[in-house]
């Protein structure tokens, strides 16, 4: 269900969230919501329902696993080492509405962030990417690949068809992904890796293993598949594609398509007259049996693929943007609290999309419905004008890419009178000013991940007025259960431990709670340092913190963090 937000009246039963294409806020009944996602998780054939919490195995498994890998290739030690995993978090699953299907339904997400293999699935995804399309030459990058690759076709009667592989990441076997990796990845010569291909193999099979999750209290692995929400699952799902293309699509043994291309599971085609449908399509949905192909024909000589609407005209083609029913048009609004660079940055991307894509006789038309939104959006006539002339001078004046200049970069969050020292910064100190924006529409009404105590926290004494401060990216509860198993070891390195054992003070664990909330592990250590640094004779602790500064910065993060509420530290 999609509604005006100013017309909404919140409800206690609804969930929102964005919807999984369009950008369409959806909000969605909480019963409904849980049933269909405990209808996904409930296939055996792909989830398998585990009684207890998984995390400490799963860290356990991918440590050892990665020191396995370690001794098998001493040389690459130090590489591998680097990726033992410390503090992870539990992957989590939950859903994106398909509103632009029948019953909406919903595209299941398992997010790994901070997981145990999650940042050697990151480090692999990023080595591995430059290399989708080397093996079946199939692989799209983007729409302007496309239209460069079948801009000078004269189809004739020759028709387009588009094929859809259905719920590509869950359905692709790992044994056969993994076997052509290990075959073909030794045959190129032109990478640049770290560490040896066969190395690169067998690290990417210890990603693919132990994938636990939780969703709703509940905890699941993933039996079969890859998990969407994985940096490693778009990479080989395009393998897995690749080697159907180069090792099993030329069996074929009839009428075969005149060209295939594919953007991962999305297929575009142009086949003859007397091409047969049926047997090309059984022979597709034969190969492997979770594998299953759709199609779609192109409707009065035109088709849709990759946001690019193709015209087949017989003796050529023609371009225009294609936007899908389901677009909102939903892009940042004018009067949004953000640099005026991004806003010109916005409206001089979509022209310069429609002066890519776009044949002559669709570009003006596109050029005014991209300003009717604008305006809508509150976008004024000579900031469109202006964003056209810089997409016009990109278009035709194309600059050659250069190496960018090392230059030092101060991230900040955005504020305007800091937007117009940028260029005296980074002319008189060489520091380029860098805006971040913490809060969104989307961040404040939806949250997908289930509900943890993390950021700093305090520990107070039960007999005096000392408290412990500490920071922690895991639910409050099971650092607290650290800290009391550290008490009963005798553990010297606990503050709290020295505290009890110097004064025999009973440690109130109970009121144990979070006093700033946070994810960020960089701007958590800041706060508890701060913290730790303005409260010196109140702390147990036995350090200033993870990064000990210095009183006046303690005190002007204390005073930004707290400014709504700044007795809440100095009554701790």
């Amino acid at each position: 269900m999609a509604t005006n937000l100013f017309q909404y009246v919140p409800r206690k039963n609804h969930r929102i969230s964005v919807a999984d294409k369009g950008g369409k806020i959806v909000i969605q009944d909480v019963d409904e919501y849980r049933e269909k996602m405990f209808a996904i998780f409930s296939c055996e054939n792909t989830y398998k329902v585990k009684r207890t919490n998984p995390l400490g195995y799963m860290q356990n498994s991918f440590n050892k696993g990665l020191s396995q890998i370690s001794l098998k290739y001493p040389m690459f030690s130090s590489f591998i080492d680097s990726f033992k995993c410390k503090l992870p978090s539990l992957p989590y699953g939950y859903g994106l509405v398909k509103v632009h299907k029948n019953n909406a339904p919903l595209r299941p997400i398992i997010s790994s962030r901070n997981s145990p293999s999650y940042f050697l699935a990151k480090r692999l995804a990023s080595m591995l990417s430059p290399l989708l399309g080397k093996f079946s030459g199939c692989h799209l990058r983007h729409n302007l690949d496309l239209i460069t690759k079948i801009k000078n076709i004269s189809p004739g009667n020759s028709k387009f068809i588009s094929f859809d592989a259905e719920s590509l990441f869950t359905n692709v076997p790992i044994a056969p992904t993994l076997d052509f990796i290990r075959r073909e990845l030794p045959k190129l010569n032109d990478t640049n890796f770290p560490v040896s291909p066969e190395c690169i193999a067998d690290l990417i099979e210890l990603c693919t293993k132990n994938s636990f999750f939780q969703f709703e209290g509940k905890f699941y692995e993933q039996i079969f598949g890859m998990a969407m929400g994985s940096p490693l699952s778009p990479i080989l799902a395009n393998f897995f594609l690749e080697h159907i293309e180069k090792d099993l699509l030329p069996n074929f043994g009839g009428i075969k398509p005149s060209f295939w291309y594919r953007y991962v599971d999305d297929v575009l085609a142009l086949v003859p007259d007397n091409f047969a449908l049926d047997p090309f399509l059984n022979f597709l949905n034969s190969l492997y049996p979770t594998l299953k192909f759709t199609y779609e024909w192109e409707n009065e000589r035109k088709i849709p693929f990759l946001d690019v609407l193709i015209h087949n005209m017989g003796d050529g083609l023609k371009f225009d943007v294609y936007r899908k029913p389901t677009s909102s048009d939903s892009y940042l609004h004018f009067y949004s609290f953000h640099s005026i660079s991004i806003k010109i940055g916005l409206a001089q991307g979509l022209f310069l999309r429609a002066l890519r894509v776009c044949d002559p006789s669709f570009l003006e038309l596109e050029i005014r419905k991209i300003r009717t939104i604008l305006t809508k959006l509150g976008y004024p006539s000579h900031i469109l004008d202006r964003a056209l002339s810089m997409a016009k001078g990109s278009f035709f004046r194309p600059k050659e890419k250069k190496e960018p200049d090392k230059i030092n970069k101060l991230i900040v969050p955005y504020l305007p009178f800091l937007e117009k020292q940028k260029f005296a910064f980074k002319k008189q100190f060489g520091i380029d000013i860098v805006f971040n924006y913490n809060s969104s529409i989307g961040s404040s009404l939806s949250c997908n991940g289930p509900k943890v105590d993390i950021g700093v926290y305090k520990i107070p004494c039960g007999s005096c007025e000392k408290v412990y401060i500490g920071e922690t990216g895991r639910d409050l509860t099971l650092r607290v259960k650290e800290h009391i198993k550290a008490v009963k070891d005798g553990n010297d390195y606990s503050a709290i431990f020295n505290h009890f054992k110097e004064t025999g003070h009973k440690i109130k664990y109970a009121d144990a709670e979070i006093i700033y909330n946070c994810n960020n592990i960089i701007k958590r250590h800041l706060v508890e340092s701060a913290i730790i640094s303005n409260n010196l004779s109140r702390c147990m602790n036995l350090n200033k913190g993870f990064l000990g500064i210095n009183k006046f910065l303690a005190e002007l993060v204390e005073d930004s963090c707290f400014k709504k509420s700044p007795l809440l530290i100095r009554s701790l």
